[in-house]
């Protein structure tokens, strides 16, 4: 069954806060009631206890079908090393510390970190939309992706999967607009500073007018782009192969969609709209109330697992032997070709 909830990290009393004071948190009390599994720094004697009052809160959650786990020895790790939550990279962890260490343990390892004393409620209330026609003119101070995400405050990242059935299929004055485009896209949301390897997978088919020896070249321009934006490393790893229909950009929290895929804007008038295309940028509980469909969290789970099925399949056939010059797998993978994205492991 494919994973579909976030993976909360939490002290008991930090945990009662929440649920006690749902007007003063009422989106992370939806999350924590419906889109949750809640990982209490508890002995299983200690929950066990609570759990036997009726009365308590955790033991009416808990009669909601909210799964509770005690994991004193996982919160002991974390006090004893705090890096090992760039391990699980789509869970939200609250430690006993100021709202100021949070904050920089999440920007140092690119996962939410928030104080128990001080809590944000609205960590994951992005929601973003723009439609745009072509022609259309997004001036600025940088190209058209910058001063499109210029003022959204995006939560923290470490890895990132792109996702397109024809990234590279046009090119415009001798430019893969896709390309470039994704160049744009990385220059916008790739997080400022990082003090871990930055995860980057690119899933895209390999059109016939690009050869593999181009492939390799486009792996290798985008590895020296990347260095000169960013000082942190970025584990780079690219996929040609067929991949699932939306275009999507999955990062740790976040989701970005661009309905007519990722070739927005014109490679070399990078302010000016290619073609008309709608982009939706959200986080994935942006609505924590929407309880009765599928939230962007669940959707993006089954995304990420139609492509690692997609990789992994792809893998078998190169090791077996299967000759397709035009399905390949590069980059900075394992020797035996396995991904190594965080998100898709």
């Amino acid at each position: 069954m494919a994973e579909t909830k976030l993976h909360i990290y939490i002290g008991k009393d930090a945990l009662e806060e929440i649920l006690i004071c749902d007007d003063s948190y009422p989106n992370l009390h939806h999350i924590f009631n419906n889109h949750a599994v809640l990982c209490v720094n508890l002995t299983d004697p200690e929950l066990d206890e609570i759990l036997s009052d009726e009365d308590s809160e955790l033991s009416q959650l808990s009669r909601n079908d909210v799964s509770i786990i005690a994991l004193k020895d996982y919160f002991k790790a974390l006090k004893e090393d705090q890096s090992i939550v760039i391990e699980k990279p789509r869970a939200m962890f609250f430690f006993d510390i100021s709202k100021k260490e949070a904050d920089v343990l999440s920007e140092k390892y690119g996962v939410i970190i928030q104080s128990e004393t001080e809590m944000n409620d609205n960590i994951l209330q992005l929601s973003f939309k723009r439609n745009f026609d072509k022609g259309d003119n997004l001036s600025g101070i940088s190209d058209g992706w910058s001063n499109m995400l210029n003022g959204q405050t995006l939560p923290p990242s470490n890895s990132l999967i792109i996702t397109d059935n024809y990234l590279f299929q046009n090119d415009v004055e001798g430019k893969l607009i896709g390309f470039e485009n994704v160049k744009m896209i990385l220059n916008a949301i790739l997080p400022k500073n990082l003090c871990t390897v930055f995860h980057l997978l690119i899933v895209t088919p390999m059109p016939q007018k690009i050869s593999p020896e181009k492939a390799d070249q486009l792996n290798g321009m985008l590895k020296a782009y990347l260095r000169t934006i960013r000082d942190y490393e970025v584990q780079l790893e690219f996929v040609f192969n067929n991949t699932i229909h939306p275009r999507k950009l999955i990062s740790n929290y976040f989701v970005l969609v661009c309905d007519k895929g990722f070739q927005l804007f014109h490679p070399q008038n990078k302010t000016i709209v290619h073609d008309e295309n709608e982009v939706t940028l959200t986080s994935v509980l942006h609505d924590t109330r929407n309880t009765s469909g599928d939230t962007v969290l669940a959707i993006s789970y089954k995304d990420i697992a139609k492509i690692r099925k997609g990789c992994s399949t792809l893998r078998e056939q190169i090791i077996g032997g299967v000759k397709d010059p035009t399905k390949k797998i590069i980059g900075d993978t394992e020797k035996d070709k396995s991904i190594r994205n965080r998100l898709l492991n």
